[in-house]
């Protein structure tokens, strides 16, 4: 985890990870919600979770920005959380405290089990830990509405919210599939992103995801 966290710091006592300002950045604003995910390895998660359908770009630079949008809200929900337990590093109790207070969320995450007992949910055996961490610790690094906030989380909030990522970006990919399958379509494209976002997500969630998929 020392190598490429610039502006997190890392407490090797409590495995905390610490935004302690804004770091510079070559990434134009713009580009922040899809730097989370490399749009071809987005495309690679979607062809797996597809029947191996072919992936347009747009259609992984948009499951890219979705995924990496509702993480923010997440862990903005979790931050507020743990403020209110008096708390200054997020736990994975507060991820799912966030969730379950949030109509929308809960929905969507109905099906999580977050446990605070474990170092890897069973849904990311197969991903590396330390590359799940870092790749969400940069995307919140970017996310301007933390800022200058000194949002810090645990070393299991960041596995838990790159597997809630994964797990986005598997649904998205299984909507879209159905979409392209009724199109007459062998690839997922742009557009079919939109309509799973549609089955997947309600409310406000899904009109601020929509909007971000149409920025990406």
């Amino acid at each position: 985890m020392a190598d490429g966290t610039e502006g997190y710091e890392m407490d090797d006592d409590d495995g905390e990870i610490e935004a302690s300002e804004q770091p510079e950045t070559d990434e134009d604003e713009d580009e922040v919600w899809v730097s989370f995910f490399d749009p071809s390895r987005i495309a690679g998660a979607l062809a797996a979770s597809s029947d191996g359908l072919r992936v347009e770009d747009s259609a992984a630079r948009s499951a890219a920005a979705v995924a990496a949008y509702v993480l923010v809200e997440i862990a903005d929900a979790a931050n507020n959380a743990a403020v209110s337990d008096q708390k200054r590093v997020i736990q994975p109790k507060h991820i799912n405290a966030a969730i379950t207070i949030d109509d929308e969320l809960n929905r969507l995450g109905a099906t999580w089990l977050i446990r605070s007992d474990t170092q890897r949910p069973a849904a990311a055996a197969g991903s590396a830990e330390a590359e799940t961490q870092l790749s969400v610790s940069r995307l919140l690094r970017g996310a301007d509405r933390f800022a200058g906030t000194g949002i810090s989380l645990s070393s299991q909030s960041l596995t838990v919210l790159g597997d809630i990522a994964a797990d986005v970006v598997r649904r998205l990919a299984q909507a879209a599939a159905r979409a392209a399958s009724d199109a007459g379509r062998d690839s997922i494209t742009g557009d079919d992103i939109a309509t799973a976002l549609k089955a997947t997500l309600t409310g406000e969630l899904l009109k601020s995801a929509s909007m971000e998929a149409s920025k990406a």
